[in-house]
């Protein structure tokens, strides 16, 4: 970013009609997924669309994703091993999955 932040980028691409509906839906959610605010969720910058594209800008993970912390990027390279750790990410995901169903607000379902 210009005043040096380093951000995440998820680029959702297409141009059928199915996908321009759905980018729109995504569109609407932006408004209420960007004053979503809890540590185990990771925060919703802003996003940006034209016809070609649209861009979701997230906080940065250093660390990467879940699904890299629990399986790896290549098959054998999972950084969480022990079944304790995996029990705990387990609880975190949880923890933000009960608080986007239950206390933000309004109300987050997802599909």
């Amino acid at each position: 970013m210009p005043g040096g932040e380093i951000i995440a980028v998820k680029k959702l691409r297409g141009k059928n009609q199915e996908t321009i509906r759905r980018r729109k839906g995504v569109l609407a959610e932006v408004e209420v997924l960007g004053n979503v605010r809890h540590r185990n969720i990771v925060r919703l910058l802003g996003c940006c669309s034209n016809k070609e594209c649209t861009m979701l800008l997230y906080e940065d993970m250093p660390n990467g994703n879940l699904d890299d912390l629990l399986h790896g990027k290549n098959e054998g390279d999972s950084l969480v091993r022990d079944w304790f750790t995996r029990y705990k990410v387990t609880l975190w995901v949880a923890q933000g999955i009960c608080y986007l169903h239950h206390d933000c607000d309004p109300v987050v379902d997802h599909r």
